[in-house]
């Protein structure tokens, strides 16, 4: 497949509140705790890049109160800007190609932006220039190495048939699928100390949360993938698979890497 520039997962889809939505609660709980620990609290100036749907933006502003201030970017900010207030500015900026303010957050963190960005090294570069002298950065991206639907259902190759599918769409839109397991030595490079990576996957059911934000994916990119030669009926019952309570799987790692510049 060709490689496109173009993201593949856009805000411009007609469900794409919906897919943000499953996506903030089935990661947001791990998320909180890896910023918490970080000791962020009243007073600090947080980034957070590609900032989607806004739900880590929010959450930092409760943290850093009234004496804090949070800046939550991204090339679409639809589902940012209704959220925009005394202390959470919210701007548009593309991480690959522009700079951020010099040495001016205590926290910078983006979830599932830099696996997208054909710049990703360049962008995490200007996520560590952004950060004060012992502030943190903190990089969440997915590891597809894990993904495997629970042999002894009856479709499971369809299933992995359809996330083979899934995987070439991506690929072909220029995401490094397993970007997660290279964030502890990219920020390592970027010259950051006490630096830790921590990956987490999960055994789920179909009718949850991580089973509908893969069956939103599935209908995002469908058009792609059935292009892409998989089966109608493959797909079909992949999304199905999605509803029923019966069906389980194992998810994508996801991974959490922090370090502190010096």
């Amino acid at each position: 497949m060709t490689v496109s520039s173009c993201y593949a997962l856009s805000n411009h889809w007609d469900d794409a509140r919906a897919r943000l939505s499953s996506l903030e609660q089935w990661l947001d709980p791990a998320t909180r705790d890896c910023l918490a620990a970080r000791g962020v609290g009243p007073g600090w100036s947080c980034l957070e890049a590609g900032g989607g749907g806004g739900s880590v933006a929010m959450w930092l502003t409760e943290q850093v109160g009234d004496s804090g201030a949070v800046l939550a970017t991204d090339m679409d900010t639809r589902f940012l800007e209704p959220l925009a207030g005394p202390n959470l500015e919210v701007r548009r900026h593309d991480l690959a190609t522009e700079s951020l303010p010099r040495e001016r957050f205590d926290l910078a963190h983006c979830r599932l932006v830099l696996a997208h960005l054909p710049e990703r090294g360049r962008a995490l570069g200007e996520m560590v220039a952004a950060v004060r002298p012992g502030g943190w950065v903190v990089v969440e991206e997915m590891d597809f190495v894990s993904v495997a639907a629970d042999p002894a259902h009856e479709h499971a190759g369809a299933f992995m048939r359809t996330m083979a599918a899934h995987d070439e769409v991506l690929q072909g839109h220029g995401m490094d699928l397993h970007y997660g397991r290279s964030l502890f030595s990219e920020l390592r490079s970027c010259g950051l100390g006490e630096v830790t990576a921590q990956g987490h996957s999960r055994i789920c059911s179909g009718a949850t949360t991580a089973a509908r934000t893969w069956q939103l994916t599935f209908d995002q990119l469908g058009a792609e993938m059935l292009e892409a030669g998989l089966a109608r009926a493959d797909f079909d019952v992949a999304r199905r698979m999605c509803d029923e309570p019966e069906f389980s799987f194992l998810s994508q790692t996801v991974v959490a890497a922090c370090g502190r510049r010096p």
